[in-house]
């Protein structure tokens, strides 16, 4: 049976030609995460506190979603709040 393994990435090609991946993080740290992000959306990633770095979360990742989509969605978490301005990420 070809479903019962699971997947980590799963990808479709936009009418763009793009490769667009779905990347599911189980119990990662914030800043494997971000590293991710901040590689493929070519932003600067900066950290206020040392200790974000380690919090822990599960989180799926749509990579056709914008960064600041992203950043949305992360400062909902109790924890995060993260700012974009001028290709740079800061975590504070």
């Amino acid at each position: 049976d070809l479903h019962s393994f699971p997947t980590r990435r799963s990808s479709d090609l936009s009418l763009d030609n793009t490769l667009h991946e779905t990347i599911v993080y189980e119990d990662a740290e914030l800043a494997t995460i971000l590293k991710e992000m901040a590689l493929y959306y070519q932003v600067e990633l900066i950290y206020k506190n040392e200790s974000s770095k380690h919090i822990r979360l599960y989180f799926t990742w749509d990579q056709k979603q914008t960064i600041d989509d992203l950043v949305d969605t992360f400062n909902k978490f109790e924890r995060i709040h993260i700012a974009h301005e001028n290709k740079k990420l800061i975590v504070e």
